[in-house]
């Protein structure tokens, strides 16, 4: 039996994490999606002692749901800790008002059953739902009819893992009265008009309840699986356990093998428990998943997913995606987990299409966070890449490497750095927008024209063990000869690379017989160029200082996308010895909108960003002198 602890009107029953009610493996939240969820529930527990719509078994149930979710946090472990002994937890110090704790709840359980939910989701979001409308003050109608649409109208079965006192405690019983009581409730007030005094509109987010199975995105046919398996050399990035990047790529080769999903799995992820407490089964969409054989941690699940719904927004149900990632070399499970997801959902669309990528084909790179509502694909950019780019020739095979065309600018700024050629030159790097024009350079007419370029570019090349780097990529020759492999295939960012080297290269020396003009107020151009630079970039950069709340953060995020499309334009048209320093200004309003877009500004996660922000704002300072002394 479980103890109860009382202490001044505090009685709290441990909960029972010997149940599980969702398993977290199967949910797939950003970082500080996950911090902002842990943050609410931990402030149910402690944050409202004097709250009438506070009692223990809220408590509890805020607990119980924070441990499953991420049973090593700090903040949860040590108000479970402090209700066990019979003490009230400390404050956490954010979110002291009920609505706002309401309201983050309720938007973290819609997020959820966004689109077509993953089954553990959909197990998780109706139990935050249920919390958000219990700590609400004065939840919407509209709110108490979706969630009992959501529910059937019965309650959830708390009490499989917490022990409930609802004669000494409201809030288990206050939904359900809530609930039967809403045919007395006046009538939801129209699209643009104010409801009474207390009403949030927060209940417009929750979409219709789904029935008989997952959503349909079209009308058109469910895609079919073509390809039992598919391989994709890529180059993947090693991050922690706590998603944080340690600066390293390995090279690997992506295994996804697709097959008809067990009996033990259509009983996990196909059944549902009900309000009632009863199981139903119902047909689920191809899930992905890691092998359990794998050799290495591979996770980009919620990024393949996400971006793989674009080109087969409807998947065969019953069926399983098993990923393995085979590294090149030894990494420690224990230490490290590997991303790579634009890789992964090459390997997806392959199995739908029929289409595998070729051997010597290897495609790497990530998408930037938080742009799961951007019609374009934006990919995360990081100078490590370049480090990592030697690795894949632990692959044996492997020609072409496709990235991102986004990684150009720190690519060229890496290059002019260290002139290490060889670095672009096996295997050759290809460039792609998007998605899609990731898809159109594997089919068979720019397969050859890639064919006819990487020849000419070997040539050149081969002459680089006779002549050093800065020499032969100025030579007039060879300059001409990469423009037109540049003009033939203007995907082929090897070569792009090494022209813009040699023409920066003939420009410092001030040698035209590359054709490049070199203008005698160079350095008052390149100057100049910096100055707009910092004008653009420093409101930015200072949010990376001790005070950046006293900043005008709404602002900064608003013309956020104004000042990234500045910078893309003063790529082309600023002097050549000034573009590394735009793309390191870019990289730091890359960090910085990841910054302004979490909902809590004063979490790790979000102190983090600011030190990386400091940090960067301190590399342009050093890049920006050195770049005037010259």
């Amino acid at each position: 039996m479980l103890l109860s602890f009382a202490t001044a009107g505090l009685s709290y029953d441990p909960p029972n994490f010997g149940v599980k009610v969702f398993s977290s493996d199967g949910l797939f939240l950003e970082e500080n999606e996950e911090d902002t969820l842990m943050a609410a529930l931990t402030a149910v527990a402690c944050n409202f002692k004097e709250s009438r719509l506070v009692d223990s078994d809220l408590r509890e149930k805020a607990i119980a749901i924070a441990l499953q979710l991420n049973p090593l946090h700090s903040g949860a472990r040590k108000a479970h800790e402090a209700l066990m002994s019979g003490d009230f937890p400390d404050q956490t110090g954010m979110f002291d008002s009920a609505t706002t704790v309401a309201n983050q709840l309720w938007n973290s359980g819609t997020k959820l059953l966004e689109g077509n939910p993953e089954p553990e989701e959909a197990k998780l979001a109706p139990y935050l739902l249920d919390l958000a409308l219990t700590m609400h003050p004065s939840p919407p109608l509209e709110s108490l009819q979706r969630f009992s649409n959501l529910t059937d109208g019965k309650a959830l079965p708390w009490n499989r893992f917490v022990s409930l006192q609802e004669s000494s405690n409201v809030s288990t019983k206050r939904v359900r009265e809530l609930l039967s009581n809403m045919g007395s409730k006046p009538a939801p007030p129209s699209p643009g008009k104010k409801g009474p005094k207390g009403m949030n509109p927060f209940s417009e987010k929750l979409p219709a309840p789904k029935k008989g199975g997952p959503s349909d995105r079209d009308n058109g046919p469910r895609s079919e699986i073509a390809l039992s398996q598919v391989t994709v050399p890529t180059l993947g990035r090693l991050v922690t356990d706590e998603s944080a990047s340690v600066g390293n790529y390995v090279a690997g080769k992506l295994l996804v093998v697709a097959r008809d999903a067990n009996a033990s799995e259509v009983e996990q992820f196909g059944s549902f428990r009900g309000g009632d407490g009863g199981t139903t089964t119902r047909p689920f969409e191809m899930r992905l998943q890691r092998a359990s054989d794998a050799a290495a941690v591979f996770e980009s699940f919620r990024e393949i997913f996400r971006y793989s719904r674009r080109e087969n927004p409807r998947w065969p149900f019953q069926k399983m995606a098993d990923f393995t990632f085979r590294p090149s070399e030894e990494i420690s499970t224990e230490d490290f987990r590997v991303k790579s997801s634009v890789a992964g959902v090459t390997a997806v669309n392959s199995i739908f299409s029929g289409r595998e990528p070729e051997p010597d084909f290897a495609i790497s790179g990530e998408f930037a966070p938080d742009t799961r509502s951007e019609a374009r694909e934006k990919f995360r950019v990081s100078e490590d890449l370049w480090e990592g780019l030697s690795k894949m020739t632990a692959l044996p095979g492997i020609r072409f490497h496709a990235l991102p065309a986004d990684n150009y600018p720190a690519f060229l700024e890496k290059l002019s750095e260290t002139n290490e050629l060889k670095k672009i030159l096996k295997p050759q790097l290809i460039s792609f927008q998007n998605l899609s024009e990731l898809t159109s350079l594997q089919s068979e007419p720019n397969r050859k024209q890639m064919e006819a370029a990487a020849a000419a570019f070997d040539e050149i090349g081969d002459v680089l063990a006779r002549m050093p780097a800065q020499e032969l990529a100025s030579n007039v020759k060879v300059q001409e000869r990469l423009k037109g492999i540049v003009d033939a295939f203007p995907n082929h960012m090897s070569a792009r690379l090494m022209m813009a080297y040699g023409k920066s290269v003939a420009e410092q020396s001030g040698d035209s017989s590359t054709g490049v003009p070199v203008p005698k107020d160079q350095a008052e151009l390149v100057t100049q160029a910096l100055d707009s630079i910092d004008e653009l970039i420093l409101p930015y950069a200072e949010l990376g200082t001790e005070s950046p709340f006293d900043l005008d953060l709404n602002l900064l995020k608003s013309e956020a996308d104004a000042a990234d499309q500045a910078l893309v334009k003063m790529r082309s048209s600023v002097p050549q010895a000034a573009r590394a320093y735009v793309s390191k200004a870019e990289d730091l309003l890359e960090i910085a909108t990841e910054f302004l877009g979490l909902t809590n500004k004063t979490t790790s996660t979000a102190r983090q960003k600011a030190r990386e922000i400091e940090a960067k704002s301190e590399e342009m300072k050093g890049l920006r002198a050195r770049i005037t002394s010259q």
